[in-house]
């Protein structure tokens, strides 16, 4: 733990912890796993469903990734721009895309509670999946572009 990577919180009291910088986060979370594809479900689909039609894993953490929650990525997904970007949504339904108003909603993560889950489905609402291989959980690799991610199932 050093000062330029970590926050001393309540200092000088019986509660007091320490916290990863802001930076420090955003960076652990600028990654993907290993043999990670992104399928977009229909309306009224959880990504737990989503990815199990292609015989994969639906992984809640990847969606915390710093590359998946985002607007850039919903629309390379969809083929087509959102009309909003709705940088804090904070549900358990991001990322995802509203067809009726064209609105792409993304959780910047601000509130732990509320993260992204792959059980979460809404009749308004197309999830942004992040699916993965079968098995044990695949290896993180460093996030350089978007032409890393895969999209669609096969």
């Amino acid at each position: 733990v050093h000062p330029s990577t970590h926050v001393w919180m309540l200092r000088y009291t019986t509660d007091e912890y320490v916290e990863p910088r802001w930076g420090v986060t955003l960076q652990e979370q600028n990654v993907l796993f290993d043999g990670m594809r992104i399928i977009v479900g229909h309306r009224g689909e959880s990504c737990k469903d989503v990815c199990a039609q292609k015989s994969l894993l639906c992984n809640s953490d990847a969606h915390a990734f710093t590359p998946i929650n985002s607007c850039k990525l919903i629309e390379q997904a969809l083929h087509k721009e959102c009309v909003k970007c709705e940088r804090d949504a904070s549900d358990h339904h991001t990322p995802s895309y509203e067809p009726k108003s064209g609105k792409c909603f993304v959780n910047y993560l601000h509130d732990r509670h509320l993260m992204p889950d792959c059980k979460a489905s809404s009749k308004t609402l197309q999830r942004v999946c992040s699916c993965v291989p079968q098995g044990p959980v695949p290896a993180r690799i460093p996030f350089k572009s978007l032409a890393q991610i895969v999209f669609g199932a096969s």
